[in-house]
């Protein structure tokens, strides 16, 4: 593990080097202070899940989307409730009565003021299609509640597989270093053999091929280590990984235990019920068209005008409270095509449920069965480093018997490393079905971070 040979390093600095003279034991706590925040701002793994709450930026647009769409069901019942308005005016008018023929009215040229206001209240009674809306309103709150739940547990498992992938990279490049240092160590031994005359020059190009190709494997590793790291860092703002402490996965039942908690706790299917939900009653609304629509209505109106038609200024007040019926009689069409285009739309919703059902299962199944042979393949894949590390063991003795050559032992090596790496990237690979499996499933929450931590088994 990358601590255990930090730890054995620094106890092989505290036995050789001397005792630092105050000077140095000042640069030395100078060197700490600088290096704190680096060391410290790694955390656990539940404070990287706190760092990404507050700085990824899909999960902080979701979560705003998800702000903005739930008060959609606020808004319908909006428009079932009374509202008031005002309206005033305020102007000069110029009049001239160029000819009357009647008696009351003079002809003749007059300039007022005309100024007024009018309140009026309405309160819907009989209003269908509002009432559907208000239904449909509440679907669409259900949706964006599910599309927040899913970007909940998709910053989880983006969040485990960042991590993961430091940790395997980081495991890829101690692998890679040793199989170099190894290589290495086997170059100057068919050097020397070349030099007493026990080895041809075959031997040493062969071997120095060989370095060459695990030097590239370890700047490749170095590579990956930091695009790894690079990811982390986007969305938690570290790049360093906490070590992962020996996690088993737990039973993971049956296969239909699983897709009995797809059906229940999936928040793609949640998402995709809601939508269904709220199409039809788009649809009920629409049809809701040619129905009729019954309002209170209350109106206070005050006009102050100089002058008027009939020669003479006038001030008034007028109240009135009224029932007020509009019933839709035709529209060129357009309900009645609106209403077969939301038809449609809720037949293609009742459709997407169905297709995220079937796709949902079949990634479970997919999800399930990798896991489920997870555990056979890393009993076979530790079985495999067992064998190749007695292999090189043997090959080793056969070659300080005069049985072997230096390829020979670069096989092994070879067959060593490579069993190792698949038995890494294994063990990886497990954690991330189980992460998926469970963020499938609806069931992905913080319980499994503690977990992974080591927190709680």
């Amino acid at each position: 593990m990358p601590g255990r040979k930090k730890s054995i390093r620094l106890y092989r600095c505290t036995e050789v080097l001397p005792t630092p003279s105050p000077g140095g034991l000042v640069r030395i706590l100078l060197l700490a202070l600088i290096l704190w925040p680096a060391l410290s701002s790694a955390g656990d793994l539940l404070d990287l899940y706190q760092a990404a709450k507050t700085r990824d930026h899909p999960y902080l647009a979701a979560r705003a989307e998800y702000e903005a769409d739930s008060v959609a069901t606020k808004i319908s019942r909006a428009d079932l409730l009374p509202s008031v308005s005002l309206s005033a005016d305020s102007g000069k008018i110029d009049q001239e009565i160029n000819r009357d023929s009647g008696s009351l009215f003079t002809q003749g040229r007059s300039r007022f003021n005309d100024r007024g206001y009018s309140i009026s209240a309405r309160q819907p009674l009989v209003d269908v299609a509002k009432w559907r809306q208000l239904k449909k309103a509440r679907g669409e709150v259900s949706a964006a509640q599910a599309r927040w739940r899913a970007q909940q547990q998709s910053l989880i498992a983006r969040l485990v597989t960042a991590w993961l992938d430091v940790l395997e990279a980081r495991g890829e490049l101690e692998l890679a270093q040793a199989d170099e240092k190894a290589v290495s160590k086997q170059l100057e031994l068919a050097r020397s053999r070349l030099d007493a005359g026990l080895a041809a020059i075959t031997e040493v190009h062969e071997t120095r091929a060989r370095s060459g190709l695990a030097r590239s494997r370890r700047i490749q590793a170095e590579i990956e280590l930091g695009n790894a790291r690079s990811r982390l860092h986007a969305i938690t703002g570290s790049s360093d990984a906490p070590a992962a402490p020996a996690f088993d996965n737990p039973d993971i039942g049956s296969l239909d235990d699983w897709l009995d908690r797809a059906e229940k706790h999936s928040a793609e299917l949640d998402v995709a019920r809601a939508e269904l939900a709220a199409a039809e009653a788009e649809w009920k609304t629409g049809k809701a068209d040619h129905y009729p629509v019954l309002e209170l209505v209350g109106e206070q109106s005050y006009r102050d005008a100089g002058g008027s038609v009939f020669g003479d200024g006038r001030e008034s007040t007028r109240k009135s409270v009224k029932l007020e019926l509009s019933v839709p009689l035709f529209h060129g069409g357009k309900t009645l095509y609106q209403n077969r285009q939301l038809d449609h739309r809720r037949q293609a919703a009742r459709e997407q449920l169905a297709a995220a059902r079937q796709e949902l299962a079949s990634a479970i199944t997919e999800s399930y069965n990798a896991l489920a042979h997870s555990a056979e393949q890393l009993q076979a894949l530790q079985l495999a480093v067992k064998a190749a590390r007695q292999s090189m063991q043997a090959k080793s003795e056969s070659f300080d018997a005069g049985l072997a050559s230096n390829l020979d032992i670069l096989n092994a090596e070879g067959e060593l490393m490579q069993a190792r790496q698949q038995l890494n990237q294994a063990r990886y690979q497990r954690t991330r079905d189980w992460i998926r499996l469970r963020q499938q499933a609806g069931v992905l929450n913080e319980q499994d971070l503690r977990r992974l931590a080591g927190l709680v088994h």
